[in-house]
């Protein structure tokens, strides 16, 4: 009985250890916690999941991230392993009033809604630059001149050999009648 029991008791403890865990993982990361009024903050989202088990990664938008800036995200890279399959995409935000802010922790779905994991709810700071009122105002920079490129004088340099071949053509004309 007891050598029953004993193995009954290594068993329960060491199969797990055999058995492949297929877990869905989320994460989330800022690349940086305080940033200036402006600045752009990007978020990496990893998920992992076993292999070919579909998910849904939401659609990113002002309406869900409230008070934050969206300013894009990339495509999805996908990246496909013996046993697990990785998504990556980066979420590029900004804030335009100082203070802290929270970025929403993203829920990833099963296909039939079912939440399969979710990230954690990143902090930040925005903070403004320290303004000397005692300075006289001035000029951000200095007003840059910007060459021309052809894209630019193309239309141009048309429109003078159209005139130029008309002129020829109209002198052609009058010396031949």
């Amino acid at each position: 009985m007891k050598r029953k029991l004993l193995i009954i008791a290594i068993l329960t403890f060491i199969f797990p250890f055999f058995l492949g865990a297929q877990d869905y993982k989320a994460n989330a990361k800022l690349d940086s916690t305080h940033i200036l009024i402006g600045d752009q903050i990007r978020v990496s989202l990893s998920v992992s999941t076993p292999k070919g088990k579909p998910i849904i990664i939401p659609q990113f938008s002002q309406e869900l991230l409230g008070s934050i800036d969206y300013i894009g995200s990339s495509k999805i890279d996908t990246i496909v392993s013996e046993q697990q399959t990785v998504f990556n995409q980066i979420i590029v935000i900004t804030a335009f009033d100082s203070g802290s802010y929270l970025f929403p922790a993203i829920p990833i779905l099963g296909l039939d809604s079912s939440l399969l994991a979710i990230t954690q709810p990143l902090a930040f700071e925005v903070t403004t630059l320290q303004v000397d009122t005692t300075a006289a105002i001035r000029d951000i920079k200095p007003i840059k001149k910007v060459p021309l490129t052809f894209k630019e004088v193309l239309p141009y340099i048309l429109i003078a050999l159209a005139a130029t071949a008309i002129m020829a053509l109209i002198v052609w004309l009058i010396i031949k009648y």
